[in-house]
């Protein structure tokens, strides 16, 4: 009998890599909205949406994560996920992904620390990887990609 944790995450696609965060940090899954453009922002900043009259910035994660541009298709979703702003409070915002597939359970003992794997370069926002029966799902941290001061610059500038 296996007595390791399991935990839910929702998986998503860039490119054909397949991603996974850690559902409490999903607030909602939307299929794509209007985007207002905001001028002076980075690349990867595509503007602001009306989340019920709440305005949230909106980010591609792709160019966030330096993986190239994509365009819209009919599985283009936006993930709205509670970023961590510090230790009581949470701020939103919403990231374009290729697809959102699904929710998963995913055993402690199936992840294998990114530290592990020597990418050849200084922090990545992979926190552990996944590999099951040949199907790669990569744990991205979500907190550590989408920094306050992204999501500050994405309104403001």
């Amino acid at each position: 009998m296996n007595n390791t944790a399991s935990q839910p995450y929702l998986t998503f696609l860039l490119n054909d890599a397949r991603f996974a965060v850690h559902v409490t940090v999903i607030y909602e899954v939307l299929e794509f909205v209007r985007v207002t453009p905001v001028p002076n922002t980075p690349p990867f900043v595509l503007g602001v949406i009306d989340l019920r009259g709440n305005v949230l910035p909106l980010l591609d994660l792709r160019m966030k994560l330096e993986l190239g541009t994509s365009s819209r298709t009919d599985k283009t979703r936006i993930l709205i996920l509670d970023i961590r702003e510090s230790d009581d409070a949470t701020v939103q915002a919403g990231v374009v992904v290729d697809a959102a597939c699904d929710v998963v359970m995913i055993n402690d003992d199936q992840i294998r620390p990114a530290s592990d794997i020597d990418f050849h370069s200084g922090a990545i926002p992979v926190t552990g990887i996944v590999n099951d029966q040949g199907i790669i799902t990569m744990i991205l941290d979500i907190n550590g990609i989408l920094t306050q001061r992204d999501l500050t610059t994405s309104i403001t500038s």
